[in-house]
């Protein structure tokens, strides 16, 4: 489960750069807390008191996992919502440049295209 959640970790990341916003943020760092959690509880298991790890178990270190994976449900629902409502709101906004029934885009945003291109070929002239 650490792995595939640094595996996880790594894909957040790179989102993160990409496009910066704090739930993505907040949703890898409470994964990694989660990933360094789980390594510490296997570490606990092998040489440790293994009463410590069962699911009855009241020792802080289980409440405190429980509690972080009830963090992590949280932040990564918020994470896959706000990543949802991303992809819709730039496919909403790309329907709306096209016409409905040729595809081809509309004047205006013709106009707003050639003038980006126009300007990018200026500013590489220049």
């Amino acid at each position: 489960m650490a792995i595939l959640f640094g595996a996880t970790i790594v894909l957040l990341v790179r989102a993160a750069f990409e496009r910066l916003k704090l739930v993505t943020v907040v949703s890898a760092a409470v994964l990694a807390s989660l990933s360094a959690a789980l390594v510490l509880r296997v570490f606990v298991s092998v040489f440790g008191n293994p009463a410590d790890i069962a699911p009855s178990s009241t020792a802080t270190s289980q409440v405190g996992l429980f509690l972080l994976g009830l963090v992590y449900v949280l932040t990564t629902s918020l994470w896959i919502f706000d990543t949802v409502h991303e992809r819709q709101r730039r496919d909403t906004q790309e329907a709306a440049r096209r016409d409905g029934l040729t595809g081809l885009y509309t004047r205006t945003a013709f106009f707003e295209l050639a003038s980006n291109l126009v300007g990018r070929h200026a500013a590489r002239s220049c």
